[in-house]
């Protein structure tokens, strides 16, 4: 479902390359740097890539939907959300984020 969303990025909004850090935690926090400087389609690439690296930590999941949200993509937001309430069942942070979206 992750690959699915992924797909989603179009040449038309398309940003610069973005340079790949090597661990989780350099992926989450540019990730988040990303995201916090507008740059959805950068912070996308890094959100899945840290999923890939640790699919076990909930803030990448979260990040990634924020992500797709902002960007315009809801069905992919959800998408990442349904995956998460599977994989981190009862989390109140993903229930959370889960019911913001459902009323945008």
């Amino acid at each position: 479902m992750v690959e699915k969303a992924k797909e989603e990025i179009t040449e038309e909004n398309k940003e610069p390359e973005p340079k790949m850090p090597a661990t989780f935690g350099e992926f989450l926090s540019e990730a988040n740097s990303a995201y916090n400087s507008k740059l959805y389609n950068t912070a996308i690439i890094y959100f899945h890539r840290a999923i890939e690296l640790r699919g076990s930590d909930v803030r990448a999941y979260i990040g990634l939907a924020a992500a797709y949200q902002a960007q315009g993509i809801p069905a992919d937001a959800k998408i990442i959300l349904d995956e998460a309430k599977r994989k981190f069942k009862r989390n109140p942070t993903v229930e959370t984020q889960s019911k913001i979206l459902e009323r945008k």
